[in-house]
């Protein structure tokens, strides 16, 4: 079972490449209306752009999509850190 479920979590969220664009994920709620409260706050808070949706395994979640690179996500999560947010970053 663990194989098939790391198998399953790599589909879902794709590999962080150097180079490459990268989404910085704030969460996976359990509801849409807990994703709209978490994407209020991270629209409030400043991340531009912040937006609910699928991921590619069907799970909701709240990201900003479209980041440049692994290090401008990193630099984003920094920066996410002091106002209580802790988002991931991703592969797209």
């Amino acid at each position: 079972m663990r194989g098939d479920y790391a198998f399953i979590a790599d589909r879902c969220a794709p590999p962080v490449r150097e180079g490459q664009r990268v989404a910085v994920v704030f969460g996976y709620p359990g509801s849409y209306a807990d994703a709209v409260a978490l994407r209020d706050r991270a629209l409030e808070v400043g991340f531009v752009g912040t937006a609910t949706g699928l991921d590619q395994c069907g799970r909701l979640r709240v990201a900003l999509t479209g980041v440049p690179s692994p290090q401008v996500g990193r630099e984003m999560q920094d920066e996410a850190g002091p106002v209580r947010l802790f988002p991931v970053i991703v592969g797209e």
